[in-house]
């Protein structure tokens, strides 16, 4: 993971009441599975792992929400587990996403139990 800050857009409107044009964020540097142990839930315990760490780190560090540059052949991944597109693009080879930490804190207090909301570290395989 990597700190950074994350810039508003149209599309990634975390809230409205959030005053400042940048977002400061945790980055996923890079995230991958080997082909040989792919679809054995390797990649989603990492994600998992990853945005718990994260969003503990958060109530340290201030971060608002985590992002990734994901390769297009990764990004039904991301957004399976709660990421969304950002509407800014630097690179022409990855997609932008994020995943807003205050999202997964009121989707856990309502009792929701969304993959990132329901990961729980004495689960771990």
């Amino acid at each position: 993971m990597t700190a950074s800050s994350g810039k508003a857009s149209a599309k990634m409107t975390v809230k409205e009441w959030y005053p400042y044009p940048h977002y400061p964020a945790l980055k996923i540097a890079r995230l991958a599975t080997h082909q040989e142990y792919e679809g054995r839930g390797i990649g989603r315990a990492m994600l998992l792992k990853t945005v718990a760490i994260a969003m503990r780190l958060s109530c340290y560090v201030g971060c608002r929400m985590i992002t990734v540059d994901s390769k297009p052949d990764s990004e039904r991944f991301y957004l399976k587990y709660g990421f969304q597109s950002a509407l800014l693009k630097k690179k022409k080879d990855t997609i932008p996403l994020y995943r807003d930490f205050y999202r997964s804190y009121q989707e856990a207090e309502r009792g929701m139990s969304p993959p990132l909301s329901a990961f729980n570290e004495s689960k771990e395989r």
